[in-house]
């Protein structure tokens, strides 16, 4: 069922092999399952698993940095002022509330997108006659149907009619979250270029997100919305160390690299405010925090495997990734062939 659905959602030819029926652990289960079956002896240690855990995290982070950031200070080693500098951001980051003008304004769509997200057995025309009472929405999901992430042929789709026909309820949701949230990514101050490129992250972690559920039986309606989510954390963090650094001389402020690190520590942090600022369901709050513990602690957790996922993409559209499918599927609770399985279906989406 979930290989038909990828099928269907993906339209990825390549999906002819059944998933595999070996279970999903996190890292310490994983590695006790290794030594019951290969035995002590020829077992690699815990330690050891941890440290390769480590090394292809790092090598990963540090290409998906390169393509944030740009190559400069790519392979600068932060001096002891700028570790200090980081620690003393993440804490202050992790001690207090941010001001509620740092968090983007609520898209004036979300309330139609929230109940949109709840509508179950519905048909073509109650979604239209719904979506039609907001203009400006209605422009906008028709400008996302026909980007290359969501068209599904080289037709374009001249109404709502047509584009809820083709995509289908499902297919819909998808873009409707994407037009309510564009906004904010754009609207987002700073640097447009990273504003671009943290974007079309957040559209491949929304779309991981999704399929991941699929595959794991954790289904839900607003589980693209919330793949959208920390990467928008993201850009609120880069703004902020953006403001504690100030002033400070260029070899005081902290390295890409570093910026984040400060990301992946206090991402649920800025996540959950920002579902608070913005009246959403508490539904997503557990997802958020298990999301930090996996960053922080590394441990499993699904939307962190789709933010895994998504940077492998993002890494994987402009150059080599630095590490293999094999080594990848050690960092997510998913096996080789769902991993390759999702790739492959955001990358015919990024080649459009």
């Amino acid at each position: 069922m979930a290989i038909a659905w990828l099928r269907k959602m993906f339209g990825v030819s390549a999906v002819t092999e059944p998933v595999s029926n070996q279970p999903v652990y996190h890292l310490t289960e994983r590695q006790n399952a290794s030594e019951d079956t290969h035995g002590a002896t020829n077992s690699e240690t815990t330690n050891a698993k941890t440290k390769r855990y480590r090394e292809y995290l790092l090598e990963l982070d540090h290409a998906f940095c390169q393509s944030l950031f740009g190559t400069e200070h790519s392979y600068e080693m932060p001096t002891e002022t700028q570790r200090e500098n980081a620690k003393s951001y993440a804490k202050q980051l992790l001690s207090n509330e941010l001001n509620s003008e740092k968090i983007p304004r609520k898209p004036s769509s979300l309330p139609l997108l929230l109940k949109l997200l709840k509508m179950e057995m519905v048909n073509n025309d109650t979604v239209a006659q719904f979506l039609i009472k907001d203009p400006a929405l209605t422009s906008q999901v028709l400008k996302i149907a026909n980007s290359p992430f969501f068209r599904l042929s080289n037709q374009s789709v001249e109404s709502l009619d047509e584009a809820i026909r083709r995509l289908g309820i499902a297919g819909i949701k998808r873009v409707v979250s994407a037009a309510t949230m564009m906004p904010v990514f754009q609207a987002s101050g700073g640097n447009k270029t990273l504003n671009e490129t943290v974007w079309r992250w957040a559209l491949c972690s929304g779309a991981s997100l999704e399929a991941l559920s699929i595959i794991r039986d954790q289904d839900g309606p607003s589980n693209y919305l919330l793949g959208l989510i920390p990467e928008l954390a993201m850009l609120i963090v880069n703004q902020e160390l953006d403001r504690l650094e100030g002033s400070l001389p260029e070899e005081e402020k902290i390295l890409p690299m570093q910026r984040f690190k400060v990301f992946k520590r206090v991402a649920w942090k800025i996540c959950i405010q920002i579902r608070k600022e913005w009246g959403m369901s508490e539904e997503f709050d557990q997802a958020l925090y298990d999301m930090g513990d996996a960053m922080r602690l590394r441990k499993y957790s699904i939307v962190y495997d789709a933010i895994i996922l998504a940077q492998y993409s993002a890494v994987e559209a402009s150059a080599k990734p630095p590490i293999s499918i094999e080594k990848l599927s050690l960092l997510t609770e998913s096996d080789e062939f769902v991993n390759q399985t999702v790739l492959l279906s955001l990358k015919s989406k990024i080649e459009g």
